[in-house]
């Protein structure tokens, strides 16, 4: 048994992965740096069954390490981006300057779509908004990083005066502020997928699959799917797990 780990900024998503397929766990939620603990509990039932972790994460080294450290003697394997793996291949000119969380979701999505399949812009709403596109020939194309939904509500409310950070309802022509605050943060969202949309479509002649991930996007996915009613939608939930399952694939 394997154990996959997806660290972002705010929770650490579990699976574990047996000859029986991908298994997904509760998340832990990270609120401050000794809430590693509380992923040797998650895991400590299934200690004597794992044989490896294959983990993803945007977090800093020191948050890393004491994963590694509530962890042993279980190794630890941190993926990296690279040039090409899993038949994905990395557009960027540097490719270790790639998120790791963007490359091994890119791969991710070969584990729903397999090799032939339209154009795929990934839009995951997380504490940061990224919104990537994947060519019909499994080539990162590049994407869009922004702000996320909150960290937009909290920019605004931190730097002015008068502006308040409760969120409102999303309308087309908002009559109060706290709803134009929600219903702008919401439109400068689907803008930035509509763009990587509308210029997927142009680049590869055929409309793309729109795939959406993060533990933000229920706050924006009726709002998106209506904005765009004529692009073919899908939901990855576990998307960098999915990547994370393709690696251990491939590695072994």
């Amino acid at each position: 048994m394997k154990l996959l780990l997806d660290i972002g900024n705010s929770r650490i998503k579990v699976a574990t992965l047996t000859e029986r397929g991908l298994s997904v766990h509760d998340p832990i939620t990270v609120t401050k740096p000794d809430d590693h603990q509380r992923l040797y509990a998650a895991v400590a039932p299934l200690a004597s069954r794992l044989t490896i972790c294959l983990a993803s994460s945007v977090a800093d080294r020191a948050f890393n390490r004491a994963i590694e450290l509530s962890l042993a003697p279980l190794n630890v394997q941190w993926a990296t981006s690279l040039a090409s793996a899993a038949g994905i291949v990395n557009g960027y000119p540097d490719p270790s300057q790639l998120g790791v969380d963007r490359w091994v979701s890119m791969l991710g999505l070969t584990r729903h779509f397999g090799d032939a399949h339209p154009p795929i812009v990934l839009a995951s709403f997380g504490t940061a908004t990224t919104v990537d596109t994947l060519s019909p020939d499994n080539r990162f194309e590049g994407g869009l990083i922004l702000p996320g939904i909150t960290m937009m509500h909290q920019a605004l409310a931190s730097g002015t005066a008068n502006l308040p950070p409760t969120p409102g309802a999303v309308e087309d022509f908002p009559t109060n502020t706290v709803n134009a605050i929600s219903s702008g943060v919401v439109a400068a969202q689907i803008g930035a997928v509509t763009r990587q949309v509308t210029l997927a479509a142009q680049r590869f002649e055929q409309m793309p699959v729109l795939c959406i991930a993060g533990g933000a996007r229920a706050a924006i996915m009726h709002a998106l799917t209506s904005a765009l009613p004529d692009v073919a939608t899908r939901e990855l939930p576990h998307v960098v797990l999915d990547g994370l399952c393709m690696l251990a694939t491939v590695n072994d």
